[in-house]
């Protein structure tokens, strides 16, 4: 096994003990500084269809973003894993109250019939959960590969288009430098509860 995959086997184990270890008062302190710096983003604010996900396994809570997002007249959706041979993410949308199940690999998902679903193309941003960051715009996910399947439509286009893809998590998961594989779609942008780090141009 080559020593890239060593060492971000190692990163992730490393920053997912670390968003575990903060208390309920650090996520809801961070909670809302990602809302906080989300607001001033112009992609955010101009969407109208906008994915996030139920947080899991200590990652950065954008439940306060939803909640705002709605009060602005947006519409919020949960991706849904897509079991096939090559599984891939489409879009419930979600509201306060409604239903979620958890999937096969253990991610709450809304229960919501499938003709109500959405495909990547047809949101206008998506918030892209991360195990790590750098401040280049490099990440590490959880390792499915799931939102590079889905999003690798993406990287045929010449101009960027819908969704915007922005990567949220905490600072506390920011790394020195973390290399990418050719797979990886880019972010345009990083938010995290205490900076904004604007990788691309197009914001």
């Amino acid at each position: 096994m080559n020593q890239t995959i060593l060492s971000k086997q190692s990163l992730r184990t490393q920053m997912r003990q670390k968003r575990r270890s903060l208390d309920e008062g650090q996520q809801d302190t961070a909670a809302q500084g990602l809302l906080k710096n989300l607001l001033s983003v112009n992609v955010f604010n101009q969407a109208k269809r906008i994915s996030m996900y139920f947080p899991n396994d200590g990652e950065i809570d954008p439940t306060l973003v939803m909640l705002r997002a709605l009060e602005m007249s947006k519409k919020c959706y949960y991706p849904i894993i897509f079991p096939s041979r090559k599984p891939k993410l489409f879009f419930a949308p979600v509201l306060p109250g409604t239903r979620l199940k958890a999937d096969r690999m253990g991610i709450m998902s809304p229960v919501v019939p499938s003709a109500h679903w959405l495909k990547p193309s047809q949101l206008d941003v998506i918030l892209l959960p991360l195990v790590s960051f750098d401040a280049h715009g490099s990440r590490i996910g959880m390792g499915g590969g799931f939102y590079d399947a889905s999003l690798a439509f993406l990287s045929s286009r010449k101009h960027w288009r819908r969704p915007r893809l922005i990567g949220i998590a905490h600072e506390i998961q920011r790394a020195e430098k973390i290399t990418t594989d050719h797979w990886d779609m880019p972010l345009e942008m990083i938010v995290t509860d205490q900076a904004i780090y604007n990788v691309q141009d197009k914001i």
